[in-house]
């Protein structure tokens, strides 16, 4: 279903009956190989591999992740994903809820497709800036206004990516966005702020000391 020469291209949208998932990521005006799938957490991509699957395979995947089976009647493109950033974001309490669940750095918690489908790295580096979070902050940990203001930053990012069809030079010139690429040592955000690079939850992470708390 899957190997390191699989391509396939992001049509941007992908729904089955009434559940619909928007892909936020830039296009890349080609198909995305596995990797690139990977970065910038492509529903499209994975949905279409999980439909290739036999059930029987798919479940031991999961099983072999320390997942559970997916359930009978759910769809393989489904199983696994959680809500969709861009049409189904939970209100602040129910996300705080969730999050009080979740142990690992609110960066890694963001990147949990089984809680918010459709987060990639960016975004979430995007978000937490916005939202003035230092990303290695334990997800549960969070203030009730902390996860407030997390919540309004995730729908103002998600919301304006999918608004331009990812194209990046119709984002906002103040965001983190444009300046967190290629792990400089001298980096700053447009309001000349110093940008630390790390590694949180595995992925390359990108945030501001002075702003993010």
């Amino acid at each position: 279903a899957i190997s390191p020469d699989t391509r396939i291209m992001c049509r941007r949208v992908w729904s089955q009956g009434q559940l619909r998932f928007t892909c936020s990521h830039p296009d890349l005006g080609r198909p995305l190989t596995p990797v690139e799938a990977l970065a910038h957490s492509c529903n499209y991509f994975f949905a279409t591999v999980a439909a290739r699957l036999p059930r029987e395979a798919f479940n031991q995947a999961l099983v072999s992740l320390g997942l559970p089976a997916a359930a009978a009647a759910v769809p393989l493109p489904l199983a696994g994903l959680g809500l969709d950033a861009l049409d189904e974001l939970p209100s602040a309490r129910e996300l705080e809820r969730l999050l009080r669940r979740r142990a690992p750095p609110v960066k890694a918690a963001l990147l949990d497709q089984s809680l918010l489908a459709g987060v990639g790295n960016w975004i979430a580096d995007e978000v937490l800036y916005q939202a003035a979070l230092d990303p290695r902050r334990p997800a549960w940990k969070l203030s009730s206004a902390e996860v407030a203001r997390l919540r309004r930053a995730l729908a103002s990012v998600v919301r304006h990516a999918v608004k331009v069809g990812a194209d990046d030079a119709r984002f906002p010139r103040t965001w983190l966005f444009h300046h967190r690429w290629g792990k400089k040592k001298d980096a700053r955000t447009a309001r000349g702020e110093r940008i630390v690079h790390l590694t949180v939850g595995g992925r390359t992470t990108a945030f501001v000391p002075d702003r993010q708390r």
